[in-house]
């Protein structure tokens, strides 16, 4: 009976130990479960502000898009204007050019009558 005894004791020391063994590999896991867990929780909020960060950088890009299109559109009728301020000045120019002959030749006309 001591021999059975010696026999089961020992079986059961392996038992306790292969127990502990396998509690200390489930510590392990659990471990790193809970660690790559921890990774993906941050992967998933680094991802969230990512797309955040990138919807506000599309809904501003097309912000600018839109105040270039206006800022091209100013700069268009500026154009226009200046150019038709230009055509006027010519315009003035030519007329101005018109009656300072007009003048001269009427004080050519006026100093031929005297003389």
């Amino acid at each position: 009976v001591n021999n059975y005894n010696e026999i089961a004791v020992k079986k059961l020391g392996n038992g306790v130990e292969q127990v502990t063994m396998q509690a200390a590999v489930a510590d392990e896991s659990s471990a790193s479960f809970t660690d790559l867990f921890t990774t993906m929780r941050n992967l998933q909020k680094t991802l969230s502000d990512f797309i955040q960060d990138f919807g506000a950088i599309t809904k501003d890009s097309a912000l600018i898009q839109e105040r270039t299109m206006d800022f091209a559109a100013i700069v268009e009728q500026s154009t226009a204007a200046v150019e038709e301020l230009n055509a006027t000045l010519t315009e003035l120019t030519d007329e101005q050019q018109q009656i300072a002959a007009y003048i001269n030749e009427t004080h050519e006309e006026a100093v031929r009558i005297r003389s």
